[in-house]
């Protein structure tokens, strides 16, 4: 079984188009998706994509990976990487390093506001804000949909300062970052997000709204948006079902570690 060929052209990669390992695995899914790449057939070598794209052989690698996580290839020694799926289907594979690449997240899907009220700040919430009990803030929550599906990836819930809110409270949906349009509109510069990622089971109304069985698995993922002062702007909830979603990062040894 011979390779694919690399003579017709593929786009260039960009500098500010985020990693480059994402940026090859991208290109080689689309030509995966359109047939350029047969499934049963073989993708060029390493050594043909590393000189084809001008990159190392390490961030072919990384991208041959992303690509196999995603079950669209396999690789076998002494064979090569054979193409085995044309669609990942509804699994939305999610690496995020940067608040760049955050934003290219939220331009990639669509979120469906379904809801908007405001909220006092109690308990655990006010905790986590940072913010005193009894503030009010805005509550928006709705589904996040990929281009092309009929079920959700996520729900989201998201809670704003309402005095940073603006005109964000009329919309009804978004193909852009909540956080970047009210970094525009009230002249604030988000410095960074803090994350946290944890396991969940689906009750009934959440398992409802992601059109999976109650007592699915799930993962949740809560970002803090926070400016200049350590002030907290922005607390947004995603809920995924775990069979449409998976997170990936990539861990690199520190050059003072042993």
């Amino acid at each position: 079984m011979s390779s694919a060929s690399l003579n017709a052209p593929l786009p260039r990669l960009s500098k500010n188009g985020g990693p480059l390992y994402l940026q090859i695995a991208e290109r080689l899914q689309r030509n995966i998706a359109s047939g350029r790449y047969a499934v049963g057939s073989l993708l060029p070598t390493e050594h043909e994509l590393s000189d084809h794209f001008g990159v190392s052989r390490q961030t072919v690698r990384q991208a041959i990976l992303h690509l196999r996580q995603m079950r669209l290839i396999s690789a076998r020694k002494g064979i090569g990487t054979r193409v085995e799926a044309r669609d990942a289907g509804a699994t939305f594979s999610h690496s995020v390093r940067s608040l760049s690449e955050l934003a290219q997240y939220a331009e990639e899907t669509v979120l469906h506001v379904r809801d908007v009220k405001p909220v006092v700040l109690r308990g655990e919430l006010a905790a986590t804000l940072g913010r005193p009990a009894g503030e009010t803030w805005l509550r928006l929550s709705g589904p996040r949909m990929l281009p092309g599906e009929d079920a959700p990836f996520c729900w989201t819930t998201t809670y704003l300062d309402r005095r940073l809110a603006g005109n964000v409270s009329t919309r009804r949906s978004y193909t852009h970052p909540i956080w970047r349009q009210i970094e525009q509109e009230a002249d604030i510069r988000v410095r960074e997000v803090r994350q946290s990622i944890a396991a969940k089971v689906l009750g009934r109304t959440d398992a409802a709204r992601l059109q999976r069985p109650a007592g699915s698995a799930a993962l949740e993922i809560s970002r803090c948006y926070v400016i200049d002062g350590g002030v907290v702007t922005q607390l947004s909830i995603s809920l995924h079902p775990a069979d449409r979603f998976r997170y990936e990062s990539v861990l690199k040894r520190d050059c003072a570690s042993i």
